[in-house]
């Protein structure tokens, strides 16, 4: 797995950084006594270790990078676990491992408080981007005011392919790993929003959406189609014309890929743990009800009832209570 280099700036916060590969942990001691003569001991698996990035820093900083080399994840766990840590600043455990790591008590986060920003920005600042076009149109139904918008967004950047990530697990027999794959990639999407006034103080929405499922989510959660359809009722009914109370069910679902990959053990935003032997899409039943405690704050009660949560139809079903207080002033 090489590190996920954004830039080849060479700051000692980015050569920690590029060391873990995104996961950024040092041995569980506080200094070793090569750390104090101005060099970092450094253990690693599979030649991790890449000059690009270690000769240009070991030059601006003065500090040389001493390397060790293991076999695997496996056999750099043991060695820690053994009582190796005391020699090494740094080690390098894969994403999906790191958990053992921790929960052995071998590593530590590195406290990037205490190591200081780079003054040279990154000028590659088309390497990575978005762009993102909404149509909205308002209208008239039935003599009903309502909105139709459309969105289309265009993701470039370096995100995994899944079923990659997924057929080296395969021949590895280790937990797919998504950021060992990632090479510059385009990822499309589109969504759809209706919202109508049915009546006086009552109206629905229709949410849809769709994205490429063959790339690795960047933001918010792992969903590559969904579907909404809600109603909301103003308050005025039962006298209090500033409350509302609403309901909405949704089905998300993940593309074939992506289920692939997390039973391979992937990890996505929000979804993973290696158990998905079972899909299916998630549905979701929500209601809320927002009351106007003052005019100017409003308290929001919201229930949600998840079937197959994260694909999954040996989990849940789930309920989630939620509250939320909003001000205005």
């Amino acid at each position: 797995m090489e590190p996920n280099m954004i830039s080849l700036n060479t700051t000692r916060r980015r050569l920690l950084t590029l060391m873990a590969g995104g996961a950024s942990v040092a041995a569980l001691r506080p200094i070793t006594p090569a750390f104090a003569a101005g060099e970092i001991a450094w253990l690693t698996w599979d030649a991790n270790a890449k000059p690009q990035y270690i000769v240009p820093f070991e030059k601006a900083t003065g500090t040389k990078v001493k390397m060790s080399y293991l076999t695997s994840d496996d056999a750099q766990f043991a060695a820690l676990k053994a009582g190796a840590r005391s020699d090494y600043d740094v080690v390098n455990p894969s994403i999906n491992g790191v958990w053992r790591y921790m929960d052995g008590r071998v590593i530590k986060p590195l406290d990037l408080s205490k190591i200081p920003n780079s003054k040279v920005l990154d000028s590659k600042v088309f390497d990575q981007y978005q762009f993102d076009q909404e149509v909205e149109v308002r209208h008239t139904l039935f003599g009903k005011p309502g909105k139709l918008k459309l969105l289309g967004f265009l993701s470039h950047g370096r995100m995994g392919r899944y079923t990659e990530a997924t057929a080296i697990a395969r021949q590895t027999g280790m937990p797919a790993d998504i950021a060992a794959v990632r090479t510059a990639h385009n990822r499309v999407g589109v969504s759809l929003n209706l919202e109508q006034q049915l009546t006086e103080g009552l109206g629905v929405f229709v949410k849809a959406g769709w994205s490429q499922g063959q790339f690795e989510a960047f933001e918010f959660t792992d969903i590559n189609k969904t579907v909404a359809l809600g109603l909301s009722v103003n308050g005025s009914r039962w006298g209090r014309p500033d409350d509302t109370v609403g309901v909405a069910v949704a089905v998300n679902d993940a593309s074939g890929a992506a289920k692939q990959f997390f039973a391979a053990g992937g990890l996505g935003i929000l979804v993973g743990d290696g158990q998905l032997v079972h899909s299916s899409p998630e549905y979701i039943l929500e209601t809320y009800y927002n009351v106007a405690v003052f005019k100017f704050a409003k308290l929001s009660l919201d229930y949600q009832f998840v079937d197959h949560p994260a694909y999954n139809r040996d989990r849940g079903p789930v309920s989630i209570f939620g509250f939320r207080a909003h001000g205005e002033f």
